[in-house]
């Protein structure tokens, strides 16, 4: 590290473990920290529900003028079996399922897989027992 920039962290009591690295000279940081992993929450369902209403049955995605009526785009039943599955992700999530990883001072326990297989036997179980699981896509596709 710099001299200088050691000394200003020296004065204001910042403790080594804090600014050394065993990786080199930057300390290995997620993505953002929280607020980038929030981001990323938010803009994956967003972009791959923007990439869903570029294009329709009738024609496909085209550089046209999207309706300004807010109607279009929200739906009660839809928005509520989207919040139904977030929160199913959200326990899926909290759940200390799968092997832990290791990645330099950053854990993580790796369980999307084991997510993937609980989603779908539910969703599969869904469909048996008479649920139309297949409601948001027939709504949003006109």
């Amino acid at each position: 590290m710099n001299a200088e920039v050691d000394k200003i962290l020296k004065a204001n009591n910042v403790p080594p473990s804090q600014y050394e690295s065993k990786f080199g000279e930057k300390p290995v940081r997620e993505f953002g920290s929280w607020p980038g992993a929030l981001l990323t929450i938010l803009l994956m369902p967003t972009l791959a529900l923007a990439l869903q209403m570029s294009c329709n049955k009738s024609k496909g995605a085209g550089l046209t003028q999207p309706s300004t009526n807010w109607r279009v785009y929200f739906d009660l039943f839809s928005a509520a079996y989207y919040l139904a599955f977030m929160a199913w992700q959200i326990l899926l999530s909290s759940v200390p399922l799968g092997r832990k990883a290791s990645y330099g001072p950053v854990h993580a326990r790796l369980t999307g897989f084991y997510n993937l297989l609980l989603t779908l036997s539910v969703l599969g179980g869904l469909y048996y027992y008479g649920f139309n699981v297949t409601t948001v896509v027939n709504k949003s596709v006109a």
